[in-house]
C-alpha cells in the first residue's frame, strides 16, 4: 500500500456479525501482519472514526483512480473515474 492514499475496505466483522466498509487510509502505522494463532491481520487508519481499525482473515480493498486531464488551452480538469 501506498502510504497517505486513500482506499474503502470491507469485511466481515465477526464482533458485529456484519459486513463492515470503511473509508480509509494507510499510514506509517499501518501493517499486514498474522496472530498468534495465524490468523492475517491488516491494521488500517479508519478516516470516519479517526482511529485505527484492525481487519481480519478476509478483506477487499478499491483504490479511487483520479484522472487527470489537460486539455488543448491550458485547462485541467480533474475528474473522479471510478473505483477498482
Amino acid at each position: 500500500m501506498i502510504n497517505n492514499k486513500p482506499f474503502v475496505i470491507t469485511y466481515y466483522s465477526a464482533s458485529d456479525k456484519k459486513t463492515i466498509t470503511r473509508n480509509a487510509l494507510w499510514t506509517d502505522k499501518c501493517r499486514y501482519w498474522l496472530s498468534k494463532s495465524g490468523r492475517m491481520l491488516m491494521t488500517y487508519f479508519d478516516i470516519d472514526a479517526d482511529g485505527y481499525r484492525t481487519a481480519s482473515d478476509t478483506w477487499s480493498i478499491k483504490l479511487a483512480i483520479v484522472n487527470i486531464a489537460i486539455l488543448l488551452y491550458g485547462y485541467v480538469f480533474l475528474t473522479i473515474l471510478g473505483v477498482i
